[in-house]
């Protein structure tokens, strides 16, 4: 069952056991930030508009995880690495806003 693409063989079963865990074809943890604040605004609004506008940010989601299933989780790491502080090497390479 393997594909021949150039010169490199793709095992679709290897494709298919290295994907993150999806719901109704987007990652899990998207799904997770998605109904979070889907619900604060709804407990803020007390809107029912709130519905469609989650399913179409979940159509949009849906797309970008048909290219690259892994993109959210690339972007949360990213995200986490970013908040460092430039002047870092002043204090023994430790974030100088950190309160630990």
């Amino acid at each position: 069952m393997a594909k021949k693409t150039g010169y490199v063989t793709v095992d679709l079963l290897f494709g298919g056991l290295t994907r993150p865990p999806m719901v109704f074809g987007v990652t899990y943890t998207y799904v997770l930030v998605n109904m979070m604040i889907s619900m604060i605004y709804f407990v803020m609004r007390s809107d029912f508009k709130v519905v469609i506008i989650a399913a179409g940010i979940h159509g949009i989601a849906y797309a970008v995880c048909l290219k690259e299933p892994l993109l959210i989780e690339m972007f949360i790491n990213k995200q986490a690495n970013f908040t460092k502080c430039k002047n870092r090497l002043q204090f023994n390479n430790k974030n100088s806003y950190d309160f630990y």
